[in-house]
């Protein structure tokens, strides 16, 4: 019997001996596999994201030894069965709808990117039971580069036009840096990514460190701040030289929300004075009173909008009424996943005017729409629920967490908000190369309410 019980403690010591350092390279085995595939699902199809899509598999074993680690199953948070849903729909959505990929995976290797995201970053924090701030890197660090893209690597167009001496002051990234990531964008596009990037960055320096355990952190956070305070300066001064207007529009309400939220006093107010200079500001660029010259024509309304922001406005009406179409033609699947752009080549739904001209629409130019578009009313509902449980884990981090998480999830909030307004006129869909900002921001949220959680049931216990 003492053979026996002696025997289960070697056994067990010996698990011990394992899991403990597995615990510690774990999350780096983790880190490297998101960030390879980043990376590598960045790329277009064909041919080089085709070439990768097997990465997806390597979760496999590292949720065995995450389980096998922890002991435990993974943590269940709201995001958990609407992105369960949201994959298992993309499988329905293959089979049945009109227009499909030749390869299903290469299109929902993105999808699995965002779930794997979610899962990770909730396990990290509910195994530190805090969001340290060497995590919060994972958002500063893509935002940071967001913006660095967005100052050398913008196709400034005629919208620009009365900003080129200072976009000519700009270094541009040559075409052949990097020549497989394609690294030039339109300024609707790199506006939808800052918008999630520069309400996030000047969210973050809004909070304070105090509240942080160890004075190293307290350190470390200060000159995070700083680093996300220059951060999100840079990337308004992006987002007015590439004058994407729904970008704009969202970053500015969502700027006023972090300024009545986030600061106080006299702050507040001069804060808010600015971005009623600004907004003044962007006013007078829209309706081109710089230029009185160019800002009436023929074909201008009395508000003295250009013909070019006319024209923009009505081949969107165009192109929603195509996606509302597509949506009430096939309410169940959808018209296909990551379709659009071709259903829009068919008689029912082709634009003359991009018919004419030989141009392509990439996609909706709004997100609901493009959704409910390429996935039926299924699909369009489980992406508002994702966005409803943002919101809800975000509330239960402001009535339940500390001032360290509540400062977070205000600036998350922020970024979330400013993102929903852009989508309302223009889109960055789950298939894009930008869609991974999608999976950060959820992971966020769930990580933020179970660390808020976490924090109030070891008050209760306490108490």
């Amino acid at each position: 019997m003492s053979k026996s019980i002696s025997s289960q403690r070697i056994t067990r010591t010996s698990c011990y001996a394992f899991v403990e350092p597995l615990q510690v390279v774990l999350p780096w085995l983790e880190g490297l596999w998101l960030l390879a595939m980043v990376v590598a699902f960045w790329h277009h199809s064909p041919p080089i994201r085709d070439q990768w899509t097997w990465l997806v598999l390597l979760g496999l074993p590292l949720a065995a030894l995450r389980i096998g680690s922890q002991r435990r199953w993974l943590t269940l948070t709201p995001f958990g069965p609407l992105l369960l849903a949201l994959l298992l729909l993309t499988v329905f959505n293959y089979q049945f709808a009109p227009l499909k990929r030749a390869d299903y995976f290469v299109v929902v290797v993105r999808l699995l990117l965002c779930i794997a995201m979610v899962t990770i970053l909730v396990e990290w924090v509910r195994s530190t039971k805090r969001i340290p701030t060497v995590l919060l890197m994972s958002f500063i660090g893509p935002s940071i580069l967001i913006v660095a893209l967005a100052l050398v690597a913008t196709q400034w167009n005629t919208k620009s036009g009365f900003l080129w001496p200072v976009t000519d002051l700009l270094p541009r990234l040559s075409r052949q840096f990097l020549p497989t990531f394609n690294l030039s964008f339109n300024p609707n596009e790199i506006g939808g990514a800052l918008a999630w990037a520069a309400p996030l960055l000047l969210g973050l320096a809004l909070v304070r460190p105090q509240h942080l355990p160890t004075t190293d952190e307290v350190q470390r956070w200060r000159v995070l701040r700083a680093v996300c305070l220059i951060g999100g300066l840079l990337g308004l001064l992006a987002l007015g030289l590439g004058q994407s207007r729904f970008a704009l529009a969202g970053v500015g309400v969502s700027l006023v929300l972090l300024s009545w939220l986030g600061l106080s006093g006299k702050a507040r107010w001069l804060t808010l004075g600015a971005l009623s200079l600004l907004a003044l500001a962007q006013l007078a660029l829209l309706l081109n009173w710089f230029d009185p010259s160019n800002s009436r024509d023929a074909n201008s309304t009395s508000l003295g909008l250009t013909s070019r922001d006319e024209h923009s406005l009505v081949t969107r009406l165009q192109i929603w009424d195509r996606g509302l179409r597509m949506m009430t033609d096939q309410p169940l699947t959808g018209i296909g996943m990551a379709m659009f752009r071709s259903a829009v080549a068919q008689p029912r739904y082709v634009i003359p005017y991009f018919q004419q001209t030989n141009q392509i629409v990439p996609h909706a130019h709004n997100e609901f729409i493009q959704i409910g578009a390429e996935m039926g009313l299924g699909g369009l509902s489980l992406f508002i629920g994702l966005y409803a449980a943002c919101g809800w884990c975000l509330w239960r981090t402001w009535r339940h967490g500390s001032p360290w998480l509540r400062g977070q999830a205000l600036a998350v909030g922020a970024a979330l908000l400013a993102h929903a307004l852009y989508s309302l006129g223009d889109a960055i869909s789950l298939w894009d190369r930008y869609s991974f900002m999608f999976g950060l921001l959820w992971a966020w949220c769930a990580a933020l309410e179970v660390t808020a959680r976490q924090a109030q049931v070891m008050t209760s216990d306490n108490a």
